[in-house]
C-alpha cells in the first residue's frame, strides 16, 4: 500500500477546489496512535500493580485470620481500604486498555 504525501487536489465542487493534505491527516493519526499505545501500556502496568495490591491485601487478611469475602468492600480497616483502591485501579486499567474500535472518541 502506497502512503500518500503532500497536498492533493481531489476535485471541484460548485466552483471550489477540494484539496486533501495527507501529511496533516497522517500526523493526526500518528499522534492519536501514540496516545493509544501509551494508554494501553499504562493500563497494563496498572493492571499488574492492582493485581499485586489486591492479592497482597487478601493474603494479609488470610494471615491475620480475618478474611471474610463479604467484608472486603466494606472499608473499615486499612487492609480493606487498600483492597478497594486496588480494585478501583483495576477497573481504571481495564478502561485504559479497552478496544478503541468500539467507541467514538470525539463525543
Amino acid at each position: 500500500m502506497k502512503v500518500r504525501r503532500g497536498v492533493e487536489k481531489i476535485g471541484t465542487y460548485k466552483g471550489s477546489t477540494l484539496m486533501v493534505d495527507w501529511d496533516y491527516l497522517l500526523e493526526e493519526h500518528g499522534l492519536r496512535k501514540e496516545l493509544e499505545d501509551f494508554e494501553r501500556t499504562v493500563g497494563r502496568f496498572l493492571f499488574l500493580l492492582s493485581v499485586l495490591v489486591v492479592s497482597g491485601s487478601i493474603i494479609a487478611d488470610l494471615v491475620q485470620g480475618r478474611f471474610l469475602p463479604a467484608e472486603l468492600l466494606v472499608a473499615d480497616r486499612l487492609i480493606e481500604l487498600v483492597f478497594a483502591v486496588g480494585f478501583m485501579l483495576m477497573l481504571y486499567s481495564v478502561y485504559l486498555s479497552r478496544n478503541r474500535e468500539n467507541y467514538i472518541e470525539s463525543l
